[in-house]
């Protein structure tokens, strides 16, 4: 789909064959309908729908080819209709869609301009409507939306700013209602939604604290 340029090639057409954008890129993030794209150089280039400012150009002006937003970024992550964006001195930023708080900024006022709403970070990742920072102690801290318990902290509240949630993690994955952190000793651990299994632990109940659902894990996503 590209109704809303977030393929970047200019145009409003879908494609069913790979297109070049750009080169050089370390990282890319898709959203529900806008892209990132982290290129070595440290730069973000973002485009694609831009209602909610969650390009982070200052504008909410749609984006068919990709624009330059930021400098000296060393992650990038997006979600519905938000995006994140880590520096390289471990600060996290944030622009877009803020319906729910999921900014972190203490407020849900969207933003077309990022702002900085952590520091001290090593990882980022986006759910649906959630934003996960994993800090330099190994701890995940979440803010947004938590209705389905995807913060695995054994609540349901919504939170507009960062809180702390599970601590010994490795990494962090957001899904689209759920979520699962990859601790230290490899095991995997998972909250939120479990309508359809989704979650592995047997059950078709959400999870609101996050349970292990697997050991000797190397990687997740």
């Amino acid at each position: 789909s590209n109704n809303s340029g977030q393929l970047g090639d200019g145009g409003y057409f879908g494609r069913e064959q790979a297109y070049q954008v750009m080169t050089g890129i370390v990282q890319s993030a898709a959203g529900s309908s806008h892209s990132l794209l982290l290129r070595e150089d440290g730069t973000v280039w973002a485009f694609g729908l831009n209602d909610r400012g969650q390009l982070g150009d200052g504008t909410t002006t749609d984006r068919r080819t990709p624009v330059m937003v930021m400098t000296g970024a060393s992650a990038v992550a997006a979600g519905g209709g938000f995006s994140l964006f880590l520096e390289s001195d471990g600060s996290v930023w944030a622009a877009g869609n803020n319906s729910f708080g999921q900014l972190g900024d203490g407020t849900t006022t969207h933003r077309s301009t990022p702002v900085q709403v952590f520091h001290g970070a090593q990882a980022i990742s986006a759910g649906t409507f959630t934003s996960y920072i994993l800090d330099n102690q190994g701890a995940v801290w979440a803010a947004g939306m938590n209705n389905r318990g995807q913060f695995g902290n054994g609540s349901t509240r919504n939170s507009s700013t960062f809180i702390q949630v599970i601590d010994g993690v490795k990494d962090v994955f957001g899904g689209r209602y759920q979520v699962f952190y990859l601790k230290q000793d490899h095991s995997l651990w998972a909250a939120g939604e479990n309508t359809s299994g989704q979650l592995g632990t047997g059950k078709t109940e959400h999870v609101l604290t996050a349970l292990q659902v697997m050991s000797n894990v190397q990687c997740a996503a």
